[in-house]
C-alpha cells in the first residue's frame, strides 16, 4: 500500500498515489483490512483540498478471487475475461463499502485516475467489467467519467 501524505504541511499535496490495495471479496485472498483508515485518509484529503487520486495498479484483487476462479480460462485469456460476471465487482464493493463510499465522495471534488495492474488486468478485456468498476468507484455513469483508466 502506498499512502502519500504530508503532516504539518497545509495544502501542499494535491495528489495522492495509491498502489496495491488488492481489494477482494472477503475470501482467503482478501488481505485489505484498512477500511476505517482508508476512510479517514480520504476525508482528510477532501478537507485538505487534494485534487487528484492516482491508483497505481491493483486496486481490485481479480487475479485471486473465488468469483473469477469459477470462470474457465482457456488459452485465449482476453476471450475468457469476457465471461467474468459483474457480480465480481459487486462482491468486492459489498466487502469494502467504506472504501468505495470514500472514492465516491472524493470523486465529487477531485479526479481519480486508475492505472490497471496485473491483478486487475481483466478490466482491459471486459468493457462491462470496467464500466462496473467505474460505477462503484464514482456512482455515476456518463459519457466522460471523472475516473480515467490507463492501460
Amino acid at each position: 500500500y502506498l499512502f502519500l501524505w504530508s503532516a504539518g504541511m497545509e495544502n501542499d499535496i494535491k495528489k495522492i498515489y495509491l498502489a496495491d490495495l488488492h481489494l477482494g471479496n472477503g475470501g482467503e485472498t482478501d488481505y485489505f483490512h484498512f477500511d476505517d483508515e482508508f476512510e479517514i485518509l480520504i476525508n482528510n484529503a477532501i478537507e485538505d483540498n487534494v485534487k487528484e487520486i492516482i491508483i497505481v495498479g491493483d486496486l481490485l484483487e481479480l487475479m485471486m478471487n473465488d468469483k473469477i476462479d469459477e470462470v474457465t480460462f482457456s488459452l485465449n485469456f482476453s476471450e475468457s475475461c469476457k465471461n467474468i460476471d459483474l457480480e465480481t465487482i459487486d462482491s468486492i464493493e459489498k466487502t469494502h463499502p467504506k472504501v468505495f463510499d470514500s472514492f465516491k465522495k472524493f470523486s465529487k471534488k477531485g479526479k481519480i485516475k486508475y492505472l490497471i495492474g496485473n491483478h486487475d488486468i481483466h478490466l482491459i478485456y471486459n468493457e462491462k467489467l470496467m464500466l462496473k468498476a467505474a460505477e462503484v468507484l464514482i456512482n455515476i455513469i456518463r459519457k466522460y467519467f471523472n475516473i480515467f483508466f490507463y492501460i
